[in-house]
């Protein structure tokens, strides 16, 4: 296939002691290759948490395979069987099998992955007696909680694939100050980076660590940072993929509350609040009638906080007081929930039964003064004679 039919029928001519019989090279004459079986992952390189795709090749057909992963790089004795996808990995008639895993905690560097027939033997496989194994690279990475938060929030970062003994250096910086050579492709942590943390990797088991750090006073609010880690002191070798913390404003609430709840048109009603943090803002005021008529007024908080108005409502029904800020470079706006005050009308029944009163009072006067005035007219005085 390789050389052509005239190699043989030349090669056979030179073959001395042969039968002429049987001029071609037999099978015992022919060199042989021996295949062994490969494994390949994708992707080579990744971190603690992902998955990792298994390719075998030159298996045995039709028989039932188990995954081992190394996540300590020491010695076979400490793999660990995985648990993979399908759960019941098998090649098929050309010997082929496709696996995929969850790479469980590891120490970053090179990790061996195994196959084999066996449950108990994984350095080599029973029925090749010889090992069929790759390899693949777990890299450091981040994860931080939160990915938000103003000023002197509280963020936990976990780092894991750290190689036993190593040190490393967690930094905080604003990512376009970053600088990167493309012809050597590594990222320079700026100059203007701030070190949080020192990390070290596990001497033994569990190659996750955890650091704390509260956001830096210093943080510029609406601005995405950049968390990173390189080496202890090196700022060109940038290891983990950064992860981004989002500086936001503080927070605020307003507590508003209205005396009395429910009262009489024309009286008097109370306003207090209170805004936290305290500070003294100017707050509005917008107090809404029952026909949905709005007016607003302004007042200030003193330092501790607290504000206080009053209104007289003027229209019987429901009417609502609400209390909004809009917020500063620093501070997030905050609009109050409403507080309701129920306005009865007037009671005019008294009103009522004293104009009765007066008005007959007022008649009884008036009768007895025409009465009174007839009476003098009827009277006749007698002439003397």
């Amino acid at each position: 296939m390789f050389y052509g039919a005239s190699y043989f029928t030349t090669g056979a001519s030179y073959r001395s002691g042969v039968s002429s019989l049987y001029p071609y090279p037999t099978d015992a004459e022919f060199q042989r290759i021996n295949v062994e079986p490969s494994l390949q992952t994708a992707p080579t390189e990744t971190t603690v948490g992902t998955f990792v795709t298994v390719n075998g090749r030159g298996l045995q057909p039709s028989t039932t395979y188990y995954i081992w992963y190394d996540p300590r790089g020491a010695s076979t004795s400490q793999a660990m069987l995985m648990t993979t996808t399908p759960t019941t990995v098998a090649t098929d008639a050309k010997g082929t099998l496709t696996a995929s895993f969850q790479v469980p905690q590891s120490i970053g560097g090179t990790k061996r992955i195994w196959v084999s027939t066996s449950l108990t033997h994984i350095d080599s496989d029973p029925v090749t007696s010889v090992p069929v194994y790759t390899s693949v690279s777990i890299q450091p990475a981040l994860v931080s909680t939160p990915s938000s938060g103003p000023v002197d929030t509280t963020v936990s970062v976990s780092v894991s694939g750290l190689t036993t003994g190593n040190q490393y250096q967690l930094w905080w910086y604003k990512p376009e100050e970053a600088s990167m050579n493309i012809l050597y492709g590594w990222i320079e942590v700026p100059q203007t980076a701030m070190s949080l943390a020192t990390v070290t990797g596990a001497l033994y088991g569990n190659s996750t660590s955890t650091v704390s750090f509260n956001v830096p006073s210093t943080a510029n609010v609406d601005t995405i940072y950049s968390l990173d880690l390189t080496s202890y002191t090196d700022r060109y070798s940038v290891l983990a993929s950064p992860v981004f913390f989002t500086v936001g404003n503080v927070s605020t609430t307003i507590t508003l509350s209205v005396t009395p709840t429910t009262v009489t048109q024309g009286e008097a009603v109370a306003i207090k609040g209170i805004i936290e943090p305290a500070m003294s803002v100017n707050i509005a005021l917008y107090i809404t009638d029952p026909n949905g008529i709005i007016t607003n007024e302004t007042v200030t908080s003193t330092s501790s906080g607290a504000f206080t108005d009053t209104f007289k409502p003027d229209k019987s029904g429901t009417w609502q007081v609400t209390a909004k800020w809009n917020g500063d470079a620093t501070f997030a706006g905050y609009t109050s929930l409403a507080a309701t005050v129920t306005v009865k009308p007037i009671d005019m029944s008294w009103a009522y039964a004293l104009t009765g009163l007066i008005i007959g009072i007022i008649a009884l006067i008036l009768g007895l003064t025409i009465t009174l005035y007839h009476m003098r007219k009827r009277r006749v005085t007698l002439p003397i004679t």
